[in-house]
Protein backbone atom coordinates (compact mmCIF):
# COMPACT_ATOMS: atom_id res chain seq x y z
CA UNK A 1 0.00 0.00 0.00
CA UNK A 2 2.75 2.30 0.64
CA UNK A 3 4.23 2.00 -2.96
CA UNK A 4 0.52 2.95 -4.47
CA UNK A 5 0.43 6.25 -2.48
CA UNK A 6 4.19 7.21 -3.60
CA UNK A 7 2.90 6.09 -6.96
CA UNK A 8 -0.02 8.50 -6.92
CA UNK A 9 2.06 11.48 -5.24
CA UNK A 10 4.14 11.18 -7.68
CA UNK A 11 2.34 11.29 -10.63
CA UNK A 12 0.06 14.54 -9.41
CA UNK A 13 -2.04 15.97 -12.10
CA UNK A 14 0.22 14.06 -14.78
CA UNK A 15 -3.26 11.23 -15.42
CA UNK A 16 -6.73 11.52 -16.12
CA UNK A 17 -9.52 10.57 -14.39
CA UNK A 18 -10.19 7.35 -16.44
CA UNK A 19 -6.68 6.46 -15.83
CA UNK A 20 -6.43 6.70 -12.39
CA UNK A 21 -9.49 4.49 -11.78
CA UNK A 22 -8.04 1.96 -13.73
CA UNK A 23 -4.58 1.72 -11.81
CA UNK A 24 -6.58 1.56 -8.87
CA UNK A 25 -9.25 -1.43 -9.83
CA UNK A 26 -5.93 -2.84 -11.10
CA UNK A 27 -4.21 -2.71 -8.04
CA UNK A 28 -7.12 -4.15 -6.00
CA UNK A 29 -7.51 -6.95 -8.80
CA UNK A 30 -4.56 -7.77 -11.42
CA UNK A 31 -6.17 -10.43 -13.25
CA UNK A 32 -8.93 -8.51 -14.50
CA UNK A 33 -10.15 -8.04 -17.55
CA UNK A 34 -10.85 -5.37 -19.93
CA UNK A 35 -14.63 -6.35 -19.96
CA UNK A 36 -14.74 -6.02 -16.31
CA UNK A 37 -13.21 -3.10 -16.02
CA UNK A 38 -15.44 -1.35 -18.58
CA UNK A 39 -18.17 -2.60 -16.67
CA UNK A 40 -17.04 -0.84 -13.27
CA UNK A 41 -16.19 1.95 -14.84
CA UNK A 42 -19.14 2.52 -17.47
CA UNK A 43 -17.27 2.93 -20.15
CA UNK A 44 -16.50 1.68 -23.47
CA UNK A 45 -13.99 -1.39 -23.54
CA UNK A 46 -12.61 0.74 -26.42
CA UNK A 47 -12.18 3.73 -23.79
CA UNK A 48 -10.78 1.44 -21.34
CA UNK A 49 -7.99 -0.11 -23.91
CA UNK A 50 -7.31 3.49 -25.17
CA UNK A 51 -6.66 4.45 -21.42
CA UNK A 52 -4.44 1.37 -20.60
CA UNK A 53 -2.46 2.27 -24.23
CA UNK A 54 -2.01 5.97 -22.56
CA UNK A 55 -0.78 4.17 -19.50
CA UNK A 56 1.57 1.36 -21.39
CA UNK A 57 2.83 4.52 -23.23
CA UNK A 58 3.93 6.46 -19.64
CA UNK A 59 5.62 3.26 -18.48
CA UNK A 60 2.94 2.82 -15.85
CA UNK A 61 1.05 -0.13 -16.67
CA UNK A 62 1.79 -3.00 -17.92
CA UNK A 63 0.30 -6.85 -18.51
CA UNK A 64 2.39 -10.18 -18.29
CA UNK A 65 1.08 -13.58 -19.42
CA UNK A 66 -1.90 -14.37 -22.41
CA UNK A 67 -4.67 -12.56 -22.98
CA UNK A 68 -6.60 -14.64 -20.62
CA UNK A 69 -4.66 -15.42 -18.48
CA UNK A 70 -1.91 -12.42 -17.41
CA UNK A 71 -1.91 -10.10 -15.04
CA UNK A 72 -1.73 -6.22 -15.28
CA UNK A 73 1.12 -4.92 -13.53
CA UNK A 74 1.70 -1.38 -12.09
CA UNK A 75 5.24 -0.32 -12.92
CA UNK A 76 6.60 0.78 -9.02
CA UNK A 77 9.59 2.35 -10.31
CA UNK A 78 8.64 6.15 -10.15
CA UNK A 79 10.35 7.49 -7.80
Amino acid sequence: MKSWVKTKKRLGEKLGKTEWRILEIVYDDSSISIVKMAEIIGISTTAIENNIKKLKNKNILIHKGSAKGGRWKIINNLE
